[in-house]
């Protein structure tokens, strides 16, 4: 999730990026989403969820150096589990990584043409009502959702595909906006610590005596 520059004349025109970038969107994705299964943005489950943001905000601000919180279940598990039987099966002859050189890992940035349902998972995450309650719960007003998904969309690693650490950009390459949150979704119906893979945030890995890990 992004927000905008301070500088209003920046911010008048990446709104008209973005209102060329949404339209192009609506276009590219009219013919899954017309088939779309029932929303998942109704779901008690959800609301549930959503209800929670004060609880939520509080885990946050207790984060220390890199406040983060997890959503248990967040979606439906039979929602889970069509996301998880549509997820693209990866060309891994052609997978790259940042440096065009061949790679363990694939992704795919064009989440609507997936399949119907990550096109309703794009619209819940698109929608005014999460990206207000995300505002609610981080404090940070006036989230902008990435209708591109640079960097973004799905991720599949094979085993061997390591990921050091790293900070992630900060401006978005075309529209300027600038990165203030990453939200994570994992699909793995199954999955062992002792498999490795574990999510770990560094405080400063550049500094390793120095260095706090969370896992």
């Amino acid at each position: 999730m992004y927000t905008y520059p301070d500088d209003i004349l920046k911010v008048l025109e990446f709104e008209r990026i973005r209102e060329r970038i949404v339209r192009h969107c609506r276009c590219e994705g009219s013919r899954t989403a017309a088939a779309a299964i029932a929303p998942i943005s109704d779901t008690v489950k959800l609301n549930e969820e959503l209800s929670r943001a004060e609880e939520y905000r509080l885990t946050l601000e207790s984060g220390g150096y890199f406040p983060d919180f997890l959503f248990e279940e967040f979606l439906p598990e039979d929602f889970a589990r069509t996301l998880w039987k549509d997820f693209p099966r990866a060309d891994w002859d052609k997978a790259k990584n940042e440096l065009n050189q061949k790679s363990l890992k694939a992704t795919n940035e064009k989440l609507k043409g997936i399949s119907p349902a990550y096109a309703e998972l794009e619209q819940l995450f698109s929608s005014e009502k999460f990206l207000a309650w995300l505002s609610e719960v981080t404090g940070i007003p006036h989230l902008l959702f990435d209708p591109t998904h640079y960097g973004g969309g799905t991720h599949e690693n094979r085993p061997g595909q390591e990921l050091s650490p790293h900070v992630d950009f900060n401006v978005h390459p075309h529209f300027g906006w600038y990165r203030r949150l990453n939200l994570l979704l994992y699909l793995n119906p199954e999955w062992r610590p002792e498999w490795g893979g574990c999510l770990d945030l560094h405080e400063n890995p550049w500094k390793q005596r120095q260095d706090k890990v969370t896992t």
